[in-house]
């Protein structure tokens, strides 16, 4: 019932929480939220309006909570180790074996893995340093996906794999 310009940062953030109380998934509102925004950019740049009035408007965050995460219990991991074998050639099954028991011992992502370098391994001091990551235009790129680099210690059963990889 006004105009566009008259939007505020805070005509968003209330839109965004009525869309929550009527059960909208937040990637939906986070959707609608940034086409609003995106349409605004677009009236700036095209010289429609002199400035985007939500141009400071933050996305909701999904926190993933251990109820929406599912985990593989050791048994469900042991399951696939298994099936690694019967499913794939053999010169596959011992790399799948390796990435996957790598992937799950140590959290990291397919991305990480794939970026992964030997230099990166310090096996002497059980550090594995991770700062560069696979975008999906299958370039290497320093950082994680969702941040900076990070170190992951080795426990017992990681040092093991990572010295049978070697």
């Amino acid at each position: 019932k006004r105009k566009i310009v008259g939007l505020k940062v805070r005509d968003l953030e209330m839109l965004a929480a009525d869309m929550l109380r009527k059960n909208y998934s937040i990637k939906f509102i986070n959707k609608q939220t940034t086409l609003i925004n995106t349409i605004l950019r677009f009236s700036v740049t095209h010289g429609y309006i002199d400035r985007n009035p939500v141009a400071n408007y933050k996305p909701l965050k999904d926190v993933k909570t251990s109820e929406k995460l599912r985990y593989w219990t050791p048994a469900q991991f042991q399951t696939v180790v298994e099936a690694i074998p019967h499913r794939f050639k053999n010169t596959d099954a011992v790399l799948i074996r390796h990435v996957l028991s790598f992937a799950y011992l140590t959290g990291l992502r397919k991305s990480e893995i794939r970026a992964m370098q030997w230099k990166q391994i310090d096996r002497k001091n059980g550090i594995i340093h991770v700062d560069y990551h696979i975008n999906n235009n299958e370039d290497r790129k320093p950082g994680r996906k969702n941040g900076d680099a990070y170190d992951v210690y080795m426990n017992t059963n990681v040092k093991l794999l990572v010295e049978e990889i070697y």
